[in-house]
């Protein structure tokens, strides 16, 4: 924690390894928010390009918080941010992303009811062809109770989310085992899902940008790392109501991981 909780406030949080081509534009969707943001923390995990030179002027006239550490990946990362944080809530920015200007303001709204822990938002997507121009395009959203949807697979788009601190850090954060790589998001809506309510704001109200460096692309780590998060929450007690759920997953994933690894060899 990081000094007194400022009620009612949002602590942007933005992860940055390597990002200096598109960090600006998240940066300056932040301070455009319609909503009061307390700070925005970025987190350099690392950076070995001009990220500093691109920041010095947002740090200089106290736009926001740097924080410099070594390379360990953006669940570390982001977990550095929110400890640091002073937020009631926590929004999730990642450097290669944008907001809309009412994102906050629109989502929250629906933290009026105190069982919600987290709220989400749909997304479009730019900077490259995409099948869908949204990320509900394809599918409706779910709201209240979505553990069980949630397990089928993951609906939440990181940079959408805004979450409770209190509820982050009852939770335990993002867990930064290597092999969660690419997937402790998921791991850990998972785990709010499976103790509190989620809502969502039905409007577009961030920009994706697909570009071919990101995490999600490299398809073993990403296999290896869901069979990790089902193989993990069939020993939490609260997700034992989903436990064959989950152990059908965990095998799905299994054999997913074995093709995978017979494709790249």
């Amino acid at each position: 924690m990081s000094g007194r909780i400022q009620k009612g406030l949002v602590s942007v949080v933005i992860p940055a390894y390597n990002s200096s081509s598109f960090l600006v534009e998240a940066i300056d969707s932040a301070l455009d928010q319609t909503y009061p943001v307390c700070e925005i923390i970025v987190v350099d995990d690392g950076s070995t390009d001009n990220t500093t030179h691109v920041l010095r002027e947002y740090i200089q006239q106290g736009k926001i918080v740097y924080v410099h550490k070594k390379n360990g990946g953006p669940a570390a990362a982001r977990n550095l941010g929110i400890a640091r944080s002073k937020g009631e809530f926590i929004a999730l920015l990642d450097a290669d992303d944008i907001w809309l200007p009412e994102k906050l303001k629109r989502q929250m709204r629906l933290f009026q009811n105190e069982h919600i822990a987290l709220v989400y938002s749909d997304m479009e997507f730019f900077g490259a062809a995409t099948k869908y121009k949204s990320c509900f395009e394809a599918g409706n959203p779910f709201r209240g109770d979505v553990a069980k949807m949630l397990i089928n697979g993951n609906f939440i788009p990181t940079s959408s989310v805004v979450i409770r601190k209190s509820v982050f850090v009852e939770v335990g954060g993002f867990n930064e085992d290597t092999h969660f790589f690419a997937v402790e998001d998921y791991h850990l809506w998972l785990r709010v899902a499976a103790r509190y309510g989620f809502d969502f704001s039905d409007s577009i109200l961030v920009r994706y940008r697909v570009h071919g460096a990101q995490i999600s692309r490299n398809v073993v780590k990403t296999y290896r790392g869901l069979r990790t998060v089902y193989g993990d929450l069939l020993r939490h007690v609260l997700m034992q109501q989903w436990k064959f759920q989950l152990i059908k997953k965990y095998l799905e994933y299994t054999i997913k991981l074995i093709v995978a690894r017979l494709l790249v060899k």
